[in-house]
């Protein structure tokens, strides 16, 4: 109904098919073999983490950049090499910033790019990988590849989607 209405899919835990769910957000799950069964628990909650904040906006500033650059730091964790999308605007920028700040050396970056199209933000993501000297993999999708990669794509997704964005992801 709401895929229909809304053109939505991600605000609940309903998919398409009955019986089958969607992990809830902010939770994970553990499988017991022996009892065959999945036990959810709950490892973040958005309405216990927002509070009121009454420092100035340079405070402000400041305790964004420091949560910013803790989650960044958490993430990048890891024994095998880490990339990030990157599409040109400020989130993803931001992101790919704060990984090099952290001393990651050789950053892949993922971009889909719209030659030719008024959203296409390439100049933006070659200033960034520049600046960054980053590892740059950039698809560029057209109609004719999405007409070929349709049905593949339909049924690696498993239910409909909201928009173009998951194929450029796909590729």
């Amino acid at each position: 109904r709401y895929y229909l209405l809304y053109n939505i899919t991600d605000h609940t835990v309903e998919t398409f098919f009955n019986g089958l769910m969607k992990f809830p957000k902010g939770h994970y799950g553990v499988y017991s073999i022996k009892k065959k069964s999945l036990q959810l628990a709950q490892w973040f909650d958005i309405n216990k983490t927002v509070g009121t904040f009454s420092g100035s906006y340079e405070q402000a500033v400041q305790e964004l950049r420091m949560r910013l650059q803790r989650s960044v730091q958490r993430h990048l964790v890891s024994d095998v090499p880490l990339g990030s999308c990157l599409s040109g605007g400020i989130d993803s920028t931001s992101l790919v910033y704060l990984m090099k700040n952290e001393g990651k050396e050789k950053i892949a970056t993922f971009t889909a790019v719209f030659p030719g199209h008024v959203f296409n933000e390439e100049c933006f993501v070659d200033k960034i990988s520049a600046s960054i000297s980053s590892i740059s993999h950039k698809i560029q999708v057209n109609p004719e590849e999405f007409k070929n990669d349709i049905e593949k794509f339909i049924r690696s997704m498993g239910e409909p989607v909201p928009g173009p964005s998951p194929y450029a992801q796909y590729l």
